[in-house]
C-alpha cells in the first residue's frame, strides 16, 4: 500500500505539472504525512 501511495503521489505530481513540487502533494495527500 506504501509503495502505491508512493507511485501514485508521483504519478499524480506528475500528471498535474513535472515541475510542481512533491512538498504540495505531501501537503495535499493525507496517507503520505499519516504515514509518519
Amino acid at each position: 500500500q506504501k509503495l502505491m501511495a508512493m507511485s501514485s503521489f508521483l504519478i499524480n505530481s506528475n500528471y498535474v505539472d513535472p515541475k510542481f513540487p512533491p512538498c504540495e502533494e505531501y501537503s495535499q495527500s493525507d496517507y503520505l504525512p499519516s504515514d509518519q
